[in-house]
Parts: C-alpha cells; structure tokens; sequence
C-alpha cells in the first residue's frame, strides 16, 4: 500500500483537525496512513502524564518513526509515501519533504493552513517584541510555558534557523496541495499563500 503519514499542529492531537476520519477515509481508498500524538509522556504507560514538551526536531523523529513502523510491520510501498499535515505539523512535513528527511523520497505533500513562513509563529505569539520578550524568558528560565506547552530556547532557535519556503525549490517537481483556512486566527490566509507560492513553479501544483 501507499502510506500517508499525517502531523497535526501546535497543541493538537493524532484525532485533531478531521485526521481520525481522514485516516479512515484513506483506508477506505486502499492507503495505509499513520498518525500520532507529538506529545511525550513521562513514563511508558497508557495512564501517564504528558510532559507538554515537544519542538520541531521531536516532532521530524516521531514522524520518521511512525513511518519506519509501518515500512517495518505492514507491506508499503517505500516510494510512494506523502505527507499530510496541519499548521505547526505543516512546517514539519515541508522540512521533511524539502530536505527527503529519514533518506525518505517523498512523492507528495498536503497541507492545511501550514506555518511554514519565517512569521508564522512570531505572529501567532504576538509579534516581534512579545517573540523576543519571550525567547528571553524561554532563555533565562530554560523555558516559558505558552497555552500549557513547554517552549524552550531550541523552540525558538528551530523556527529561526530554518524557513522551509526558502527550500521549495527542492521538493523537485512533485504535487503539492496548500489549503487556506480562511477562519484560521493562528495560521493566516496570507501565510498559506506564501507557503503555496515556494512550490509555484511545479506541475500539478
């Protein structure tokens, strides 16, 4: 089978933003998909505390485990994988395809409403001086709690050090689909738009 292995976003879970019934929806139509939750647990048991801690590069080796799984325990076809993700999962999947992550060649990608911008996120906390105020804070206490979430300093390091739409360019020439989320008040219409415009240039796009 084909796999799609899906990511949500910021705060999220595996079953946020239709992913359970898309999951589903998949299977239906003769895909495997894979999703999980990219939130670390404090021990090994089904009853455990979250640790609300989790940055971009968790998030990269969560999806490239959940996709080795399903290469290791079902039959899938190894060149047909894509991605499909959600806002802070969206600029994970456009690093992973952009970059073949995992060695993995990427045949396609979909994505709702991605933060994938260099702003993205600075936007979504406030702006460039509530951005700073609160790296500052992540750096002098090891991190800052946002929303009931962990962000350390690397948080914040990971989103500045690499812009995913500066790299479109080397997802060659295969299908990507950017929806806009219109009502989205974390991942702008405008910041969707400039996600889709990195990967302008390819067919079937």
């Amino acid at each position: 089978m084909p796999l799609v292995a899906i990511a949500h976003g910021f705060k999220g879970t595996r079953n946020s933003g239709g992913a359970e019934e898309l999951s589903h929806r998949l299977a239906e139509a003769g895909y495997a998909a894979v999703r999980m939750d990219f939130n670390p647990r404090t021990a090994p048991k089904k009853d455990a505390d979250k640790t609300n801690l989790y940055d971009l590069k968790s998030m990269e080796k969560d999806m490239l485990r959940a996709v080795n799984y399903m290469i290791g325990h079902h039959s899938i076809y190894t060149d047909r994988l894509g991605l499909y993700a959600r806002s802070m999962g969206g600029r994970v999947a456009m690093t992973m395809a952009n970059e073949n992550s995992g060695g993995f060649d990427f045949k396609a990608m979909a994505l709702v409403a991605p933060a994938g911008t260099d702003d993205a996120m600075v936007y979504y906390m406030g702006g460039d001086e509530s951005w700073e105020e609160m790296k500052k804070t992540a750096r002098e206490d090891g991190f800052i709690e946002h929303q009931g979430q962990m962000l350390t300093p690397e948080w914040f390091k990971e989103f500045e050090d690499y812009n995913p739409c500066d790299f479109g360019h080397k997802f060659d020439d295969k299908p990507v689909l950017v929806i806009c989320n219109t009502l989205d008040y974390v991942v702008t219409d405008e910041t969707s738009r400039k996600c889709a415009g990195a990967y302008k240039k390819q067919p079937g796009n």
